[in-house]
């Protein structure tokens, strides 16, 4: 895979990654005690100020922000590792703003001041995995929640 800057990634678009804790982290948090946690998120507002951390966020569950199934479907594959951030998130502005691939394939992320080069959002094949990945969740969306095992163990990577 490559990342948006044409740079070669070791992980595959399916692998999120959790640096080797295999996503079955738990903790115990008291109550009163505050902490900062990294989690993968996608926008589901194309054209939103980009999030900062000196900025407080509330999570809420996605189905409070969209009935959309297939969304829902999207974030779950993100939140079970099977997919990378960029391709869910080429999916769900695909899906939520309904933004076409070639818009999402030419949309420029920054420019180098220096070189003018641009950086653009998705690589092709990231944006090539995003399709597949809106064809299974098109697909899955109304069928029956899993369990949270059938959810892991569940193998995306045999997309149509």
């Amino acid at each position: 895979q490559y990342g948006v800057d044409g740079e070669e990634r070791a992980r595959t678009p399916f692998e999120g990654g959790m640096g080797g804790m295999g996503g079955g982290m738990m903790m115990r948090i008291p109550p009163e005690k505050r902490f900062k946690v990294k989690v993968a998120t996608v926008c589901l507002e194309h054209g939103k100020k980009d999030p900062t951390p000196r900025v407080a966020y509330k999570m809420i569950p996605v189905d409070q922000f969209t009935e959309d199934s297939r969304v829902h479907e999207v974030c779950r594959m993100l939140g079970y590792h099977k997919i990378s951030q960029n391709v869910a998130q080429a999916a769900a502005w695909h899906l939520m703003d309904g933004l076409a691939w070639d818009f999402l394939a030419n949309k420029p992320k920054s420019q180098d001041p220096v070189t003018k080069r641009m950086t653009m959002w998705f690589h092709p094949q990231e944006l090539h995995y995003a399709s597949l990945v809106v064809a299974t969740a098109s697909q899955t969306a109304d069928q029956p929640v899993k369990s949270e095992s059938e959810l892991r163990a569940a193998d995306y990577r045999q997309l149509p």
